[in-house]
């Protein structure tokens, strides 16, 4: 339990600081949806020409690509720690 208090620390500091730059926050909400439909867009004319790619129908493939922009967004909620521990390189693990 003392885990999850936590985390749930964590998450409750990391929003009050974005909710503190409402501005900059909503700057990075745009420009991660800006990015996920190029992303998307791609995906789709990609899908278009070659169905099926990897094993992957074109739903799953989007799926991919919105699941991809949330977890950004829920990593930098979570503050610079958690982005290293998640992309392996944070010096203690």
């Amino acid at each position: 339990m003392g885990s999850g208090r936590l985390y749930a620390a964590v998450l409750t500091g990391g929003f009050r600081r974005y909710a503190t730059y409402r501005s900059a926050t909503l700057a990075g909400v745009f420009t991660n949806t800006v990015f996920g439909l190029v992303l998307a867009y791609t995906y789709v004319a990609l899908w278009d020409q070659r169905p099926g790619l990897g094993g992957y129908d074109q739903a799953q493939a989007l799926t991919y690509v919105w699941l991809g922009q949330a977890f950004l967004s829920t990593l930098a909620l979570g503050g610079r720690r958690l982005r290293e521990r998640a992309d392996g390189t944070h010096p203690y693990g």
